[in-house]
């Protein structure tokens, strides 16, 4: 049987800054970017105030909210054309 990721309290990542997450989606991918690694850094606190299952979901949600943000840039990157 495989074991589950463990689920951190959904409280902590309800809202960055006002905005839900799927408001976020919205944001120009720069700014989106810029919100989801805030996230990610947020995540990292959190996870060095925390142990075990709770420590190690903290530190997944991070890498996700990283991966977001490596994405946002991408996007950027892409909408800046080639010669940027």
């Amino acid at each position: 049987m495989l074991k589950s990721e463990p689920n951190p309290p959904m409280r902590v990542f309800p809202r960055s800054r006002g905005k839900s997450v799927t408001e976020l989606s919205d944001l120009p991918p720069r700014e989106r970017a810029k919100r989801y690694r805030k996230l990610a850094r947020e995540a990292r606190v959190h996870a060095a105030n925390a142990k075990g299952d709770e420590q190690a979901a903290f530190m997944v949600y991070a890498g996700k909210w990283e991966q977001l943000a490596l994405e946002a840039e991408a996007e950027a990157k892409a909408d800046e054309g080639p010669h940027s």
